[in-house]
């Protein structure tokens, strides 16, 4: 099994939803040349002591994952786009939240593939539930082909979910997950 730059934003995203935010945007931006994530929540941040430790892989607080003695999603990200010729950001503010960026060229040997995209989306969408909090999440994408041609969509969890259900039923995650396969082509 090979780890994908949407495994990445996935474990990225984790972190938004354990901020305590009611509030997540995940944007995933593709080119043939570029793979881009912007994760944005309004939970509540990361002061300048611990912003200054992240990327640390042996850092951890102890308070969000008591007995966890490493955070590997921040240092992953930092490595990899470091590795590969990309970038990152994640700029906090106390009380407000926090915003996390990478870029990757999708033609360095060392970038991982960029992975199932509407499959990263339906694991986001069904987050809150797994969390246990009332948190409303949108996703978009925006895909631009060889040729130039740009296809974009965006949801919202409470949108999908007024059309849909609630994500507690197979039948309910089996059309959410044809819905956002639907909107690749």
């Amino acid at each position: 099994m090979h780890f994908t730059l949407c495994d990445m934003v996935a474990d990225v995203a984790q972190n938004a939803f354990e901020s305590r935010a009611s509030f997540v945007r995940v944007t995933v931006i593709q080119s043939d040349t570029d793979f881009t994530f912007l994760i944005r929540d309004n939970g509540c941040g990361i002061s300048a002591g611990v912003l200054a430790c992240i990327t640390d892989p042996f850092y951890t607080d102890g308070i969000k994952h008591p007995g966890r003695r490493t955070g590997l999603g921040i240092p992953f990200l930092v490595q990899t786009a470091e590795a590969t010729g990309g970038s990152w950001s994640i700029q906090s503010v106390p009380g407000q939240g926090t915003e996390v960026s990478g870029i990757f060229p999708l033609s360095h040997i060392d970038t991982p593939p960029a992975g199932d995209v509407p499959g990263l989306f339906r694991i986001l969408l069904m987050m809150p539930d797994m969390t246990g909090m009332e948190c409303d999440v949108v996703v978009s994408r925006t895909v631009t082909d060889s040729r130039g041609i740009q296809r974009q969509y965006q949801f919202s969890r409470q949108q999908l979910q007024q059309k849909l259900g609630r994500f507690d039923t197979v039948d309910t995650l089996v059309l959410l997950k044809k819905y956002l396969e639907s909107q690749e082509n």
